[in-house]
């Protein structure tokens, strides 16, 4: 760097954050005079004082990654030189010329006007620029997360290197789903045997010793597929997908993705969202979960067909004790069976089907486009 002198010029004084706090550490100015210091001529005039950055470049030491999922990192790195050993690192930091502008004649001093003559901030967009500090290439949507300053040059406590480091997204929506399929762990009441000796035959009612069905039937262990799917979008409206939340699948569901697909009526959806940054404090895409239960039953409410009353031709309900199967026997007191048109049900008999509610309303799901993968 050359070397001068400032006859008529005064050095804007330190300000918080390009100085000031190193100001008490400093020794005094010396007016009208070049003061030396080791590699970085510092220009004092009447009324200056010391503790500023006087050199500011942008140098090698850039990269740039880029991820699967689309998320891209940059790293721009900048020489600082200060004008004494005592600045700090908040001053080199927070340094911007056009806040504090080089004096005439300092190397530099020409570029006072240029708003990229800064070290960058958080949430600042990545930027590159040409030899005069002009912008020719900007991405709004990969921002500043993290700037370092540290002295790397240990024989010049002046010398400071600056590490920003960018990421952002610039395209979520061309991010790949994530699918998860996991199992839901659940227990059934079971009524019937589900596994028949020999294999063709009827399967046997579970009935106590004295042919009376359990109140509960026998409970069993089972588990059904849960489909997690993870997508990015730019918009999400939750009023508009409410609807959908809890709902079954009204036409076949993943048929291109698992050939024949899930039948109609055998998956239920729920959906959540989580907004994340993808630039900047303003710009945001959202990640949009949809948790898809499969039960290759359906969805529908089954229950068993039993109770304490019947059906009696020409009079109606009755209780299960007035009933001629029954007569001589005490009240029951377990729920008995019945047949579908209210009778008593005979033991001996096939177990009755149990009767089925609809319990889940069916929506068409192909709007939600976030679930194709």
């Amino acid at each position: 760097m050359p070397e001068g002198t400032l006859e008529n010029e005064t050095i804007p004084a330190p300000s918080p954050g390009n100085g000031l706090e190193n100001w008490p550490a400093l020794p005094p100015p010396f007016g009208g005079q070049l003061v030396p210091v080791p590699v970085v001529p510092v220009f004092v005039g009447q009324g200056a004082v010391l503790g500023a950055v006087w050199w500011f470049e942008e140098v090698t030491d850039r990269s740039q990654a880029r991820t699967l999922d689309g998320e891209q990192r940059m790293t721009r790195a900048f020489q600082v030189l200060t004008s004494h050993p005592l600045v700090g690192s908040t001053t080199v930091a927070a340094f911007d010329q056009i806040r504090t502008p080089f004096p005439v004649g300092c190397p530099g001093f020409e570029f006072n006007g240029k708003p990229q003559r800064r070290v960058p901030q958080p949430g600042d967009w990545y930027v590159e620029l040409d030899r005069d500090w002009n912008v020719v290439h900007t991405n709004r949507h990969v921002v500043c997360v993290d700037v370092r300053a540290a002295q790397t040059n240990p024989e010049n406590l002046q010398e400071w290197t600056v590490t920003a480091e960018y990421a952002g997204v610039s395209d979520p929506v061309a991010q790949p789903a994530s699918v998860d399929f996991t199992c839901t762990p659940y227990q059934v009441a079971q009524i019937v045997e589900v596994e028949t000796v020999p294999p063709n035959a009827e399967p046997r009612p579970i009935l106590n010793s004295a042919k009376d069905p359990f109140v509960e039937g026998v409970f069993a262990d089972r588990n059904r597929f849960t489909i997690s799917i993870q997508r990015s979008v730019l918009t999400w409206n939750p009023i508009q997908l409410a609807d959908y939340q809890n709902s079954v699948n009204a036409v076949t569901f993943l048929a291109a993705q698992h050939p024949p697909g899930f039948e109609p009526g055998t998956c239920k959806i729920s959906i959540a969202a989580v907004r994340v940054r993808r630039g900047g404090n303003r710009d945001f895409y959202w990640r949009v979960n949809a948790s898809v239960e499969i039960n290759l039953d359906g969805w529908d409410a089954r229950v068993r067909d039993a109770g304490f009353n019947y059906l009696a031709p020409f009079l109606g309900k009755l209780p299960i004790s007035f009933h001629p199967k029954w007569v001589g026997k005490p009240a029951p007191a377990t729920p008995q069976l019945l047949t579908p048109d209210g009778d008593l049900a005979d033991p001996a008999d096939p177990i009755p089907a149990p009767l089925t509610f609809r319990v889940y309303k069916r929506k068409d799901w192909t709007p939600l486009t976030f679930l194709n993968y």
